[in-house]
C-alpha cells in the first residue's frame, strides 16, 4: 500500500479521482490545523454542456478548494483540493 493510499484511507477520501496526497501541519485561519494537499483528475471524453468532442475543451487553470475533514489527532483537518477548470471553445464561437 502506497503512502496516498493510506492518507486517504485514514482521512476516509473514497474519490479515485483525487491523486497526489501529502499531509502536513500547518497555520489556517491563525489556528494549527493539518492539511492534506490533493488533486482532482478528471478526464471529458466530451464537453459535458454542448456535447461536443473533447478537442473543444482546453485547459483553464486550476480552482483551488478548502474542504474541512473530520478532526485528526484532535486537530482540525481540511483538504486543500485543486480542480481543472476547463473551457469548450466550441461554446465561445457561439
Amino acid at each position: 500500500m502506497s503512502t496516498s493510499d493510506s492518507i486517504k484511507q485514514i482521512l476516509g477520501v473514497k474519490d479515485k479521482n483525487i491523486e497526489s496526497l501529502s499531509c502536513q501541519e500547518d497555520f489556517y485561519k491563525g489556528k494549527k490545523v493539518i492539511l492534506a494537499e490533493a488533486a482532482l483528475i478528471r478526464t471529458f471524453h466530451r464537453c459535458p454542456l454542448c456535447k461536443v468532442s473533447s478537442e473543444a475543451l482546453v485547459r483553464n487553470g486550476k480552482k483551488v478548494s478548502m474542504i474541512l475533514l473530520n478532526r485528526c489527532a484532535n486537530k482540525q483537518t481540511y483538504l486543500r483540493l485543486k480542480k481543472q477548470r476547463y473551457l469548450c471553445r466550441y461554446l465561445l464561437r457561439q
